[in-house]
């Protein structure tokens, strides 16, 4: 069975070296998560604040607009978790700002995501960018 790229990065907190090896075991860099949220790599690198794996699998052609069951984009992620550079490093790749997590528990824009966590530095990026 080939190697998950989502459970990859979860279990070496994105090692890119482990991620190389991974898509040479015939992963894929959208594989999505073992559990009903669907994360996939770069929504858990994204998460976890790790720049280098996010680039690197934007690099690879993952998809940086992927929504997940319940915590939304890759962007919502690194919100809610403070990741400031990787939500810059998203920014400058061309993330659509207004997706909307339509999660029964979290319905919302990664800007209300953003104003939620009293990020204002990250709003104010968001909002450079045309979010609504």
């Amino acid at each position: 069975m080939p190697a998950n790229m989502h459970k990859v990065v979860q279990e070496t907190k994105g090692d890119v070296a482990a991620m190389i090896q991974a898509l040479e075991d015939g992963a894929t860099v959208n594989d999505e998560g073992y559990d009903s949220n669907d994360d996939t790599g770069l929504t858990e690198a994204a998460s976890q604040g790790n720049s280098a794996a996010v680039a690197w699998l934007l690099d690879k052609g993952a998809n940086i607009n992927h929504m997940c069951n319940y915590s939304g984009s890759a962007l919502m992620m690194a919100i809610s978790s403070g990741q400031t550079e990787v939500v810059k490093l998203l920014l400058d790749r061309g993330v659509d700002v207004n997706l909307y997590n339509k999660c029964c528990t979290c319905e919302r824009t990664a800007l209300a995501a953003a104003i939620s966590a009293g990020n204002e530095e990250i709003a104010t990026l968001l909002r450079d960018k045309g979010a609504k």
